[in-house]
């Protein structure tokens, strides 16, 4: 699963612990891909802890046994025994044991494993919860080591002796080593054979790869000078831009029309309140993308453009783990989107666009063409909400700022407050796109413990950029959560105002990096004062470790919510009515105790507040933030920009999405469309005409490198690059000057020639 790699002891495994003598898998690796995998909802402790252990699938020794071609191969008991501890679990609205009975096989296959019967061949429960060590464990051969066996056949034959023979390289030499049960073989015999491999080995490095010969030919070679058309190869790159640019407007007029179309055709339409079930619609309306029956029922067929197995003839249908699938809006919405099926097909013919969808803000997912849904290495299908997808959030709310205020005093710390506060945070950077930029401050300050020794705290930038907002990349985002999860509440509330302070002043004012706006993201509990230890802060204590005499009277932690409530609603107030930011407001409260502060700061700010109160559904309960954010620009009138280009996840390499968002005739939102298309023509133009030193590159409107010869290409991309600035790549301390004049006249858009530059 990791690659083809050889077991060894891994002592430092915190889970599949059993493997620790032998395993194929190290913590870091399973620490990261555990924590991507949801189990489904209900599940007991036995059903979770079988879940785990078959995801332990990818330490096991005897991978080579019953994982082949990235499929696993289960035992049909333990199939069964998986089933019967999470039948009680619910999977897509629905109770495990009510959809499969007893039967595990059908569920191991829904969840695309194979089934097998010999505990030899399939992956099943060990006796003692332990694969015993050396139990059919076995690394496959290295390539080099086949190659040479299989020459040793190629030179001896196959003979009928029972002689099994393997073939080594030791220091440039070669080791053969022998064992037959019918002979001994003499060891002038083993010098024989050796010799005669060696012999062949040093045949192939020489005359069989022509060394020799290539070098004279290369050495004899003509010397041709040949101009290049610089003027021809801008010619065939602006045409290939001006080609791709026009088929996505196009594209994303047409398929915008066509829902509206589509919706509008069931105005007068009763809304559904009670759903009679998503399987009462025709396939060819509902092709359920979580059902493997509906998948297999299209007869998909490998498409070497999509590089996977699609349908051109319709779409298919995601549903979110998160929503009703009994809801009538949602079985509406399903019934109406079929009709654009017919637009989808149209667009496919245009030469760069790939995948095309519709995202409704019910969370129902259409996409063209249909294709089987990728599944997790533990056998659950993707989740997958449109409505938390950057491509749909990007076309509702346009680039922005967003600074997040994190309240991490110690009053956070009671009644689940600081795990609803890290959920928000993590709902808010996972629904920003690389077009935005955020960062992060932790707020808290010194206080005085129970027994009157002052404690230092401190607050905290928790971007790598303590200066100023970071790129919302998916690197960047990663950073802030693995810090946010380094953060503990603590301290008192006396730092507030800095903290504020702080963030306001890494809002970008001016120059390319001012977003279209500028968010400021306020979440505390709002509580006044700390408990617990916290009661007697506002006492003058006797402190000898505060920096003082013994003796000196000090006060701490007085200065909390309550004292500095008007200082930060005045701060916000000011910053948000300033011209150079326009901040705009949300106020977030973590729990149910009724604060002032928040709900002031959103409301009194042309902002919003919201009040969560659990960790369940975080994207539900702040249903009032995205909508804030649809409402903040006229999205109708708002011109058509794609995103900045991403590696796909599906394997199309760099792509770039155009989406816009779909409103009914009543100026509500339907959803948003979304369009995908290729850079390959642009990028293979762009690397391919190099001659000598010359060589071209793209730039976005930022003066970001998009293409580069000194970045990667996009075939060896394996997640979101970060586009540097195009002066780090042409310039070094600011040499040569001129390169200034023509990167200004680049993002003017200016066409023509420059001066050499030296």
């Amino acid at each position: 699963f990791f690659g083809n790699k050889s077991p060894s002891p891994q002592p430092g495994l915190e889970n599949c612990t059993w493997y620790r003598d032998s395993s194929c898998c190290v913590n870091e690796e399973i620490t990261s891909l555990f924590s991507g995998v949801d189990v489904p909802d209900r599940a007991n402790g036995n059903c979770r802890n079988y879940i785990n252990y078959l995801m332990c699938y990818v330490c096991d020794p005897r991978q080579n046994v019953f994982y082949d071609q990235e499929r696993l191969t289960v035992c049909a008991d333990f199939c069964n025994d998986l089933l019967s501890a999470c039948s009680d679990a619910v999977l897509k609205g629905e109770r495990l044991g009510t959809r499969y009975g007893t039967n595990g096989s059908a569920y191991c296959m829904d969840r695309r494993f194979q089934v097998g019967t010999a505990a030899e061949s399939c992956f099943t429960l060990a006796t003692d919860k332990r694969i015993l060590r050396g139990a059919g464990s076995s690394a496959r051969p290295n390539a080099l080591l086949m190659c040479l066996m299989a020459l040793a056949v190629a030179i001896f034959g196959k003979g009928d002796r029972k002689l099994m023979m393997m073939v080594m390289l030791v220091g440039g030499g070669v080791l053969l080593m022998s064992r037959g049960s019918d002979a001994l073989i003499s060891d002038s015999s083993i010098k024989a054979v050796a010799g005669q491999v060696s012999s062949s080995i040093r045949s192939i490095a020489s005359g069989g790869i022509l060394r020799t010969n290539l070098q004279t030919v290369y050495d004899n070679a003509a010397t041709v000078v040949e101009d290049l058309n610089t003027t021809g190869i801008l010619g065939l790159i602006e045409s290939q831009l001006t080609s791709l640019t026009n088929d996505l407007d196009t594209a994303a007029m047409a398929l915008q029309s066509a829902v509206q179309s589509a919706n509008r055709a069931t105005a007068g339409d009763t809304p559904t309140t009670l759903s009679p079930g998503l399987s009462t619609l025709a396939p060819s309306v509902f092709s359920d993308a979580d059902s493997r029956s509906a998948t297999d029922a299209l007869n998909l067929v490998y498409n070497s453009t999509y590089r996977r197995y699609i349908n051109f003839a319709q779409s298919i249908v995601k549903i979110p783990d998160s929503v009703d699938r009994n809801s009538g809006a949602l079985y509406d919405t399903v019934a109406w989107s079929a009709a654009i099926d017919r637009q989808l097909m149209t667009l496919q013919r245009k030469r760069n666009v790939r995948w095309t969808y519709f995202g409704s803000e019910t969370g129902m997912y259409r996409m063209y063409p249909a294709n089987e849904w990728p599944s997790n290495f533990a056998g659950f299908n993707v989740d997958y909400d449109p409505r938390r997808r950057p491509w749909y959030l990007s076309a509702t709310s346009g680039p922005k700022a967003v600074g997040i205020f994190l309240d991490c005093s110690r009053s956070m710390s009671s009644r689940g407050r600081w795990s609803i506060a890290r959920a928000a945070v993590t709902e808010i950077l996972n629904s920003l796109t690389r077009d935005d930029s955020v960062n992060i401050i932790c707020s808290k300050g010194d206080y005085i413990n129970s027994d009157g020794y002052q404690r230092r705290e401190s607050p905290r930038v928790l971007g790598c950029n303590k200066q100023g907002m970071m790129r919302a990349t998916s690197s960047n985002r990663a950073q802030l959560l693995e810090s946010l999860n380094e953060q503990s509440p603590s301290g008192s509330g006396e730092e507030h105002i800095d903290a504020l302070n702080t963030l306001l002043n890494l809002f970008p004012t001016s120059g390319t990096e001012k977003r279209c706006m500028n968010l400021l993201v306020f979440i505390t509990d709002g509580k006044d004062t700390d408990p617990g230890a916290f009661q007697n802060i506002c006492y003058d204590h006797s402190n000898t470790n505060s920096g003082g005499s013994v003796g000196t009277r000090r006060r701490y932690g007085c200065n909390l919510l309550q004292t500095n409530f008007d200082a930060l609603y005045n701060a916000v107030t000011s910053a948000h009515n300033s011209v150079t930011t326009s901040l705009r407001v949300v106020g977030i409260e973590t729990g149910n105790e009724g604060s002032e502060l928040p709900g002031r700061l959103g409301c009194n700010n042309d902002g919003v507040y919201i009040q969560l109160l659990s960790t369940n559904d975080v994207r539900s309960q702040m249903t009032a933030y995205y909508s804030y954010l649809a409402r903040l620009v006229d999205m109708q009138t708002m011109s058509i920009e794609p995103t900045s280009p991403y590696v796909d996840a599906s394997g199309l390499g760099r792509i770039i999405t155009l989406s816009r968002a779909v409103y009914d005739l009543s100026g509500n939102l339907l959803g948003v469309i979304g369009i995908d298309a290729v850079l390959d023509d642009v990028e293979n133009t762009l690397l391919d005409d190099q001659f000598g030193l010359s060589y071209a590159f793209l730039i976005d409107t930022e003066g970001r490198a998009i293409v580069h010869p000194r970045l990667r290409p996009s075939a060896e991309l394996v997640d979101d690059p970060v586009y540097p600035h195009i002066r780090t790549l042409e310039t070094n301390n600011g040499q040569p000057a001129a390169f200034a004049t023509v990167l200004t006249d680049m993002l003017a858009q200016n066409t023509g020639f420059s001066a050499p530059i030296v």
